[in-house]
């Protein structure tokens, strides 16, 4: 026994596996901290957009609630650009502003995108505020598809001026004839949808808990 431990090569055999438990302890928490880092950037990129987002509906409550469902929305073009008023949608602006496939093709990448980030919202925060941050990214975003397309109606309705078939109709004829009432009513739907979230939201304090969550 004591031969053994007066053998060099076994102190150098037990050094090494010394060094190898600290060198794999130490590579464990080195991976700890990466994740926990990456973790924390992730939450940070996804909340600055949701967010922004957030504040959109803030700055512009009044599209929300003080809207009339007997009339047609002849301010949508304005309320799209209002709810796109930040430094990550504004892009998509000229997709009212233009109608052609390159200003489509804008919209929609960003309404993709916008998809992926209330799913990243549902996957690295905690259940109790994901699904709501969620919820009310897709709502934004189909608010805005929505708006986009109630957009285009109403202006197959002006064109409508130009053509001859349409020279004897009223705006109540040309209503009836294009189903804006139909457009409208899901248009509103949308615009309740993400009110309600948003409500809920912040009657939960999910801004407070989401900034806990990013500081664990």
């Amino acid at each position: 026994m004591w031969d053994f431990l007066k053998d060099p090569d076994t102190w150098l055999s037990i050094a090494s596996i010394g060094i190898a438990a600290l060198a794999l302890f130490q590579s464990h928490k080195q991976i700890q901290l990466s994740n926990k880092q990456q973790l924390f950037d992730r939450r940070l990129n996804n909340w600055l957009i949701i967010s922004g987002l957030l504040e959109l509906y803030k700055e512009n409550q009044v599209y929300f609630i003080q809207k009339r469902r007997d009339v047609p929305i002849f301010s949508a073009e304005t309320e799209f650009q209002f709810l796109c008023n930040n430094s990550y949608l504004q892009g998509i602006v000229v997709a009212v502003h233009e109608r052609n496939s390159n200003n489509q093709n804008l919209l929609l990448t960003k309404l993709e995108d916008m998809k992926n980030i209330g799913l990243e919202a549902s996957l690295i925060f905690p259940k109790d505020i994901a699904d709501v941050l969620c919820d009310y990214v897709l709502a934004y975003k189909d608010l805005l598809m929505e708006l986009y397309r109630y957009h285009i109606l109403l202006e197959h309705m002006r064109e409508s001026r130009e053509n001859i078939a349409f020279k004897n109709y009223t705006l109540d004829e040309k209503i009836t004839y294009f189903k804006e009432p139909e457009h409208r009513k899901v248009l509103m739907n949308k615009f309740s949808k993400c009110t309600q979230v948003y409500t809920k939201i912040v009657e939960n304090e999910i801004e407070q808990k989401v900034i806990r969550a990013i500081h664990l």
